[in-house]
């Protein structure tokens, strides 16, 4: 049982006896300590009358939860690779170093899963001032000579450079009526061409290529592209 001890009062009472005041103190402390003890005997034989169950229990127990877990790993496997397989492929063509401060890159988008995929943007993460800028949109139309073709516009270039651009890349799903366009093929191929400009003394490039699903369940994702310049 606690009790409560005026110390100071003790100490004053012995007209300042340290030897009173410190067996009062220490009193007090052993009272408390065996009211832990008690509090902890108590707990320990809650916990020993307590039906844990035989070893065999248990075992079965932790065999359980390991299966949910093992379903669970599979199933998120199979979700992912599912997944994986509805992307297009992608190949990247580009030269290992930059000509006046440029980059030529070429893209091939092989599409053969289910879903109609385009590619809605083209970013340029590193090096941070690095800007990009569609092949198609550096060139006018050719008002005197149309015959002859567009012509290649710097100006055109620059106004439309920036970090990030829209693409009007569309590969559709492979050897379905909703891809028509390809004829049911097996396959769909897309090509773009954009221009990557470089700030001086580049040694890495890292580019981000944005997709979206047009049907039946919209999907996004990005495709990292990183490469190491001379």
């Amino acid at each position: 049982m606690w009790h409560a001890y005026n110390l100071s009062n003790d100490k004053a009472a012995c007209n300042g006896c340290d030897s009173h005041w410190l067996g009062s103190y220490l009193m007090a402390i052993s009272d408390r300590l065996w009211e832990w003890a008690e509090g902890t005997l108590e707990l320990w034989n809650l916990f020993a009358s307590a039906n844990w169950g035989s070893i065999a229990d248990w075992v079965s127990g932790a065999g359980s939860i390991g299966a949910a877990i093992t379903a669970l790993y599979l199933a998120g496997s199979e979700r992912r690779a599912r997944t994986l397989a509805e992307r297009p492929h992608i190949k990247v063509e580009l030269p290992d170093s930059a000509t006046d401060g440029w980059l030529s890159v070429q893209l091939t988008i092989e599409n053969r899963a289910s879903l109609h995929w385009r590619m809605t943007g083209i970013q340029a993460v590193w090096p941070r001032n690095a800007k990009v800028v569609l092949s198609a949109d550096t060139y006018r139309k050719n008002e005197d000579a149309p015959w002859d073709g567009p012509i290649f516009d710097e100006d055109l270039r620059e106004k439309n450079l920036a970090r990030k651009i829209g693409c009007r890349v569309v590969v559709h799903s492979a050897g379905t009526p909703g891809g028509a366009s390809n004829n049911h093929q097996p396959r769909d191929i897309a090509r773009e061409t954009f221009l990557v400009h470089l700030p001086s003394k580049a040694r890495k490039l890292k580019l981000k290529l944005h997709f979206s699903s047009l049907e039946p369940i919209s999907n996004e994702f990005c495709q990292s592209i990183v490469r190491k310049l001379n």
